[in-house]
C-alpha cells in the first residue's frame, strides 16, 4: 500500500510537471503543508542524459524556488542561507536500471556548503525520470524554520522530488 501511494505522487508530480524539468520542496508545519517549485534550470537541449559518462548535475538559484507564498518564498531562502549560498547543487555520481519501471540513483545534494549522499529510486512518467527523496534541514547544518514565537514550526524532513526531461 506504502509504495502504491509512493507511486501515485510520483504520477502526478510527473503530470503535473511532464512539459519541464523541476524540483519541488514538499514540507510540513504543525498548521500546514507548503509547496516550494524550482523549474528555472535547463541543460541546453532540455534533456538530460543518464549514461555513465553524461549524468545530469543541477545547479540550482535558491533565489528561484517559488513557494506562491512572499513570506515563505522569503523564509525558505533565509533559511537555506541564499545570502551566503545562492547555488544548490545535485549531481548524479551513479544510475542503474533495475527494472522496466524503475531506476537507482546515487545523487550529491551540496547544500551551505555541506555535501550529502542519497541513494533514490527513479519512475519513468509521461517521458520525465520523477525521484523522490527525504532530506532534513539538520542534514545541512540547518535549523527549520519558526514563526511567531515558536508557534508555528516548520518539520525537519522535506520531500524533495526531482522531475528531469530524458533523452
Amino acid at each position: 500500500m506504502k509504495n502504491l501511494a509512493f507511486l501515485l505522487s510520483l504520477l502526478i508530480s510527473g503530470l503535473l510537471f511532464s512539459q519541464g524539468n523541476s524540483v519541488v520542496v514538499n514540507g510540513k508545519t504543525n498548521v500546514n503543508t507548503f509547496k516550494c517549485t524550482h523549474d528555472k534550470f535547463n541543460q541546453a537541449s532540455n534533456n538530460y542524459s543518464f549514461k555513465k559518462d553524461q549524468l545530469p548535475y543541477l545547479q540550482l538559484e535558491v533565489n528561484h524556488f517559488d513557494c506562491k507564498n512572499r513570506i515563505m518564498t522569503q523564509d525558505l531562502r533565509k533559511t537555506l542561507k541564499a545570502d551566503h549560498f545562492p547555488t544548490m547543487y545535485v549531481r548524479f555520481l551513479s544510475f542503474q536500471k533495475v527494472s522496466e519501471k524503475q531506476y537507482t540513483a546515487t545523487i550529491e545534494v551540496k547544500l551551505t556548503g555541506k555535501i550529502r549522499n542519497y541513494t533514490t529510486s527513479f519512475y519513468p512518467v509521461n517521458n520525465t525520470l520523477v525521484g523522490r527523496e527525504y532530506v532534513r534541514f539538520s542534514d545541512f547544518g540547518l535549523k527549520a524554520p519558526t514563526k511567531m514565537g515558536g508557534m508555528i514550526v516548520v518539520e525537519d524532513q522535506l520531500n524533495l522530488i526531482l522531475t528531469l526531461n530524458h533523452l
